[in-house]
């Protein structure tokens, strides 16, 4: 490990509220050196936070000098062990967070994993009523609980909050905005400023489920409390990351992928979430300071 390895920038949330097209813009620029992957998962994983912080630091490019180093991991705003675990090891580090309509997040994650054939559940509204899936679709979209949890060990002023709503408005002063945060150049302009990232579509493949094998077996891989290690040093060394990638790209039929139609929710279903999140959004409002009527 590199001596005094620091991360500067750590997204801690949330999933399906604009993380990836935020972390992507921050890959492009030059004053970025980031992890590049996202839920790279380090620090709210206990069979990857044993690894130890030699490994950690083995999963970032080694940075030029001038740059910044960060990652972001969706999974950290609802975890402890993150919070924690940041604040011992890199306690200067720039939090950022960016929240989407708690309702609306929930539902374009249940179609995203519908997507990616990821759930079970054969409707959202079974989804949410799932004692094991409610906490991906609905504890997570509690964001007062869990900020409030943050915001009393460390300032204000190292957690930016981002709403998500806000990135239609003007994604460019948008992400200039997450730029000058983090103290990097402000008036950078990325590539994929105008560019929408990791939507859910319908994919046709050229061999059936090869995609889902390479990704069930990365994901035992990955998980494996023994094998880990040792293989995602290999895949390093070995480019395999960018390999399976290519892999399964060239197996998906260019005029297969379509964005994937989403069925308007119930409003029934919508009612019962706005009363589930009511109190929630109530007091985040008071907290950010941030009217938020537009969820409600």
């Amino acid at each position: 490990m590199e001596n005094n390895f620091k991360v500067d920038s750590i997204g801690i949330g949330v999933r399906r509220g604009g993380t990836s097209w935020i972390q992507q813009c921050l890959s492009e620029h030059p004053q970025f050196c980031g992890h590049g992957d996202q839920e790279l998962s380090f620090l709210n994983d206990p069979r990857k936070y044993n690894q130890g912080m030699e490994f950690y630091a083995t999963c970032f490019p080694e940075c030029k000098p001038g740059q910044i180093r960060g990652e972001c991991t969706p999974g950290y705003l609802a975890s402890k062990e993150a919070m924690y675990q940041i604040k011992k090891w890199f306690p200067q580090a720039k939090l950022w967070v960016c929240l989407r309509n708690p309702i609306e997040r929930a539902y374009s994650h249940y179609i995203f994993h519908k997507a990616e054939e990821k759930t079970g559940a054969k409707t959202f509204e079974d989804a949410i009523k799932d004692k094991a899936l409610k906490p991906y679709y609905i504890d997570t979209g509690f964001y007062y609980a869990q900020l409030k949890e943050w915001l009393s060990v460390y300032p204000r002023e190292q957690i930016l909050i981002l709403i998500n709503e806000d990135i239609k408005k003007d994604p460019l002063k948008f992400i200039q905005g997450v730029f000058k945060f983090l103290g990097i150049d402000p008036n950078f302009v990325p590539p994929s400023v105008n560019t929408e990232v990791n939507w859910a579509a319908t994919n046709a493949f050229i061999i059936p489920r090869l995609n889902f094998t390479i990704i069930t077996i990365k994901r035992f891989l990955f998980h494996h409390p023994i094998v880990f290690k040792p293989f995602v040093l290999a895949a390093r060394f070995l480019k395999l990351n960018k390999l399976t990638e290519s892999v399964r790209q060239a197996n998906c039929r260019k005029s297969g992928r379509k964005r994937l139609g989403k069925p308007v929710m119930p409003e029934k279903t919508r009612q019962y979430l706005q009363e589930v999140y009511r109190e929630d959004i109530k007091n985040l409002e008071k907290l950010i300071n941030r009217d938020l009527s537009f969820w409600k």
